[in-house]
């Protein structure tokens, strides 16, 4: 069969990223409007068909198996890099012979990661009109379908003809380069027909590989084509292709590779070093949202627990002004509290003066109609 699922991820919330599958991509275009109910810059940083339909419930259990340390309570949020989070991915996807990829009507697009070795760095917003052009950032197209004919034979199926990338002998990063070139001469600014007469000229000039067979439709062709280019991939580019073993698939489902604990078998100190850290400015402006002129004793209590934490961290050669300030800091909030105290004081002196008057007030009155 052919892919039917989607595997996503978003941008970086606070510290963690929300993973999740969707079963088209209108459908994670669905669930981002939903978070950006509660998240309005939110956007997608991550997405990709699934080569093997059952592997997506078996995806979606690898993280909360994997990186159940890293969990946010019982959602699909986890506190780890996001190039912990790709590489798992990867190697998941890889184990069941497919490539970050999708396929967008009869073209075939993969990941920019399999010609320049970098992790994605992209902010997708999915919008409809993205979807039905379906030229995303940092994805290269690699393969189209065709219908030979319209005839069609007893069983209903039709000629159909696949042209892709020769993986094995063209140079890649020469590929990119020229792909990267058509788009800024005769895609980006150009009317859509003009763009895709262009593009259907692309893919004929730079797809020389062939493979004809009979299906329905376009669609029955996706799955064999998949394999096609991740078997050159992996003929080619070897180590490009990390993926699980499924040497462990037959025994306890918690012992796949894929699925086991990343917590038994790494110390602390590894784990903070896959854990995903708050950014700085979103620490900043969290703290400027605390920090208020009309409370100086809450302003100075947010200080002293921010370096009063913190210090043990600090580099040594600062750590005895950390201790002085902390030290000041205490004093003031003392004072504060002493002044809060004696000021609580006043008050209720205050009340107790107001509350004999009203008493006299009220003995006055009753005399008053006494004497009418």
């Amino acid at each position: 069969g052919f892919a039917l699922m989607f595997f996503y991820c978003t941008t970086k919330v606070n510290n963690y990223y929300k993973v999740g599958i969707a079963e088209s991509l209108s459908r994670v275009q669905k669930r981002l409007s939903a978070y950006r109910s509660i998240q309005p810059k939110i956007k997608i940083k991550l997405f990709s068909e699934l080569g093997w339909y059952p592997a997506a419930d078996d995806l979606e259990r690898s993280f909360k198996n994997k990186f159940d340390h890293f969990r946010v309570k019982k959602s699909e949020c986890y506190k780890l890099k996001f190039d912990i989070i790709y590489k798992h991915f990867l190697k998941f996807q890889h184990k069941y012979d497919c490539l970050h990829q999708f396929w967008q009507g009869s073209t075939l697009f993969i990941s920019e990661y399999y010609f320049d070795h970098q992790i994605p760095d992209e902010n997708y917003d999915l919008t409809e009109k993205d979807q039905r052009i379906g030229m995303f950032n940092s994805f290269l197209p690699v393969a189209e379908l065709n219908y030979k004919d319209q005839k069609l034979d007893k069983k209903g199926n039709r000629n159909i003809e696949a042209k892709y990338l020769d993986i094995k002998n063209v140079n890649l990063e020469e590929y990119k380069s020229k792909y990267i070139k058509f788009l800024k001469e005769k895609w980006y600014g150009h009317k859509l027909g003009y763009g895709k007469n262009n593009l259907n000229k692309f893919f004929i000039e730079n797809f020389k590989s062939k493979k004809n067979m009979k299906a329905q439709s376009l669609a029955y062709m996706y799955d064999p084509i998949d394999k096609i280019i991740f078997n050159e991939f992996l003929i080619k580019y070897p180590k490009l292709i990390k993926r699980y073993s499924k040497k462990n698939d037959v025994g306890p489902f918690w012992s796949r590779h894929d699925q086991k604990s990343i917590t038994r078998f790494n110390n602390f100190k590894k784990i903070e070093e896959l854990e995903e850290k708050y950014d700085q400015y979103e620490i900043t402006s969290g703290l400027s949202r605390l920090l208020t002129k009309k409370d100086p004793e809450n302003y100075l209590r947010v200080l002293y627990r921010v370096i009063g934490v913190n210090s043990f961290k600090a580099p040594i050669e600062l750590r005895d002004i950390l201790d002085k300030l902390e030290t000041q800091l205490i004093q003031l909030i003392n004072d504060y509290q002493k002044r809060d105290q004696i000021s609580d004081l006043i008050n209720k002196q205050k009340i107790r003066k107001n509350k004999k008057y009203d008493v006299l007030d009220n003995k006055i009155i009753k005399l008053v109609n006494i004497k009418r």
